[in-house]
């Protein structure tokens, strides 16, 4: 989760060639999972939104473009068209095996 990776040094996101991928996922599934789980009280902190959008920004600024972002759902559901997509983004051959 991004609100473990908030502080931590970043200096090696902006080696030369890196491309960072974030993968999302639908914040109404991730409450139904705390609902689930009777230890956790669900939160906007918990549920690493605005970290999420720190990361993104932290990323954006010091790679000079923004990091690919990959929704869970469209992954789950279409994972072959997703992949050509992220591997287009990504500049590498798709191979479905």
């Amino acid at each position: 989760m991004t609100k473990q990776a908030v502080n931590m040094d970043m200096s090696w996101a902006a080696a030369p060639g890196v491309r960072h991928v974030i993968l999302i996922r639908n914040p109404f599934h991730q409450l139904a999972s705390f609902v689930a789980t009777p230890f956790t009280q669900a939160s906007l902190d918990e549920l690493s939104l605005p970290q999420l959008v720190h990361m993104h920004g932290r990323l954006t600024e010091l790679c000079g473009q923004p990091p690919i972002v990959v929704d869970a759902d469209d992954l789950s559901r279409h994972p072959e068209a997703t992949l050509r997509v992220l591997c287009a983004e990504l500049g590498v051959d798709f191979s479905a095996r």
